[in-house]
């Protein structure tokens, strides 16, 4: 029975396209589809081997239409929710409605990501068509609570509930700001993307109405915001970290002042308020902990910078991706920068991309790699590509092949340090697995000479690997001398050194119980720490040494 019900399906679904150019679905197409009640799995199959079909006749265009119809409708199905007919025929009768669905991941919390996009329909089905990515990002950020570590960690969950509005409730109100001009952009016309990073927030209603009436500022003038909280040395002299008050507010920051973290949260909270974009970034430097601020100035155009350098020296920063709520670093955030991700070859490139990985889930290897091939052809700047055509290539058990896709990809990847780091990874791995040494330190050090500067916190990460195999050769005059010029490499960055190379070689040694290599490094690293002559860092040195010797 439920194969003839596919095939009815399978036929109403062809015959129905097949006077609107190959397109998936017009108005009357797709509200015709939905009140027929679809086995949706089954269709999203077919549409999926139609998608392979036409992009195999190069048909690039309709192929993209048919993948990504196929890719909603199984995310629907996934759901296993009833929303509204007429919603579902309306995505699926927009194609670029559709191609911004796509954002919603298999990840997200599939029920209730379509039931707040249902609940905003049936509300006003008007309002959801003229503010659909509105709609989307609040759907896919309001699917499953924040942690309790979001925005920051230093306010506790009695003082800051970590809660959003009611997603409809939350939708209404960006509406109705909208409408009354409230905000210092257009959000109507941003990207969901870009406006996950605005719609999500616990700042309360009151909070968000002092922003917007007792703040006074231009886009230009958010990144002011900042040093205008005072900065409150006391509290951070005794290290009391966690927010001291009762309360929690935007308004109670501004009178009482606070530190970084307070500093940072009171600003992205105002640029949000005003309807921009905004997050919070925390990192460690070369004098400890800080917090600063990201906001979007315009689409596509973000200040990632606003109060990172008030305390020093920092490279990178991680943040909370609103959607996931995974860390992310301000180098993986770029791409909200990236303005060739708009242009027509890396689209292209997304495509074929698409469809290798279509080919790779159905162990169509050789397909995969031909596709991934075309993806980086069209621009190597697509991370994702060189991915699945490494995966492919060593599915298909070319090892020779796949490590020349690796070396390729780092070449393609020269100015975009994670992208390279990533490949670099897997070629060190499989050279010190071969007995490669030789070539494995020149891998790994030619990573660290060309970041150490741009990118100390990764070039410290091949560091450690060089001096773990060091290690490994038992040749203490080698060690001392790399030891040497290891340091020399992150000069003036003592504590990152110390934080970032040498504590947790040490941690490796003591979780493989080689306390005599262990105690070599540690006499090593006092040496070095005492040219420097603050008694700071050597004292910390040894707090940390201890700890660790102690486990």
């Amino acid at each position: 029975m439920r194969t003839s019900i596919f095939f009815v399906i399978a036929f109403f679904v062809m015959s129905a396209f097949a006077e609107v150019a190959q397109l998936p679905f017009d108005e009357k197409t797709a509200l015709d589809f939905v009140n027929s009640k679809p086995n949706y799995a089954n269709v999203s199959s077919e549409f999926a081997s139609k998608a392979m079909q036409l992009y195999e006749t190069n048909d690039l265009q309709n192929a993209n239409n048919y993948y990504i119809a196929a890719r909603f409708l199984s995310l629907y199905d996934k759901a296993k929710i009833e929303a509204e007919n007429s919603m579902i025929a309306y995505v699926l009768s927009n194609l670029e409605v559709l191609e911004n669905a796509t954002i919603i991941d298999v990840n997200d919390n599939l029920e209730n990501v379509f039931k707040i996009l249902n609940s905003i329909w049936k509300d006003n089905p008007e309002n959801f068509k003229s503010y659909v990515n509105l709609a989307f990002a609040i759907a896919i950020v309001f699917d499953t609570p924040p942690p309790e570590a979001w925005p920051h960690g230093q306010v506790s969950v009695e003082v800051l509930p970590r809660k959003f509005q009611e997603p409809l409730e939350a939708f209404k109100i960006w509406v109705s700001d909208i409408q009354k001009g409230r905000l210092l952009s257009q959000i109507e016309k941003l990207s969901i993307e870009e406006l996950k990073f605005l719609v999500a927030t616990v700042a309360t209603s009151t909070d968000r109405l002092w922003a917007q009436r007792s703040v006074s500022t231009n886009v230009a003038g958010i990144a002011k915001l900042y040093s205008t909280i005072k900065y409150d040395h006391a509290r951070l002299d005794r290290k009391a970290f966690d927010w001291e008050g009762d309360t929690y507010t935007l308004q109670g920051i501004k009178s009482k002042g606070g530190i970084c973290t307070d500093q940072s949260y009171f600003t992205s909270e105002i640029a949000k308020a005003k309807g921009l974009p905004a997050f919070i970034f925390s990192g460690a430097g070369s004098d400890g902990f800080h917090a600063w601020v990201a906001y979007m100035q315009k689409s596509g155009k973000w200040n990632f910078s606003v109060g990172r350098f008030a305390s020093g020296r920092f490279v990178t920063g991680t943040t909370i991706d609103p959607q996931t709520w995974q860390r992310a670093t301000s180098h993986s955030l770029e791409s909200l920068t990236q303005g060739f991700r708009k242009s027509q070859k890396y689209r292209i490139s997304e495509l074929h991309t698409s469809f290798a990985n279509l080919y790779f889930i159905n162990k169509k290897y050789t397909n995969a790699v031909k596709s991934a091939n075309e993806a980086v052809k069209s621009d190597s700047r697509n991370f994702d590509s060189w991915k699945v055509l490494y995966e492919a290539t060593v599915e298909l058990g070319d090892s020779t092949q796949a490590d020349k896709v690796c070396y390729n990809a780092m070449r393609s990847f020269g100015r975009s340090p994670d992208n390279d780091a990533f490949f670099r990874k897997i070629m060190l791995e499989k050279l010190s697995k071969d007995g490669k040494k030789a070539e494995a330190k020149k891998l790994s050090n030619a990573f660290v000479i060309k970041n150490k500067n741009n990118r100390p916190d990764l070039a410290m990460y091949f560091a450690r690997v060089g001096l773990m195999a060091e290690i490994e050769d038992n040749d203490a005059k080698k060690l001392k001398s790399s030891y040497k010029k290891l340091f020399n490499i992150f000069k003036g960055d003592l504590a990152m050194t110390l934080n970032g190379i040498v504590v947790p070689v040490l941690q490796k040694l003591a979780k493989d119980g080689k306390t005599e290599k262990m105690k070599e490094v540690a006499e090593l690293t006092r040496q070095i720490i005492k040219t420097s002559k603050d008694e700071t860092i050597s004292s910390n040195f040894e707090n940390v040494l201890s700890q660790i010797s102690a486990k």
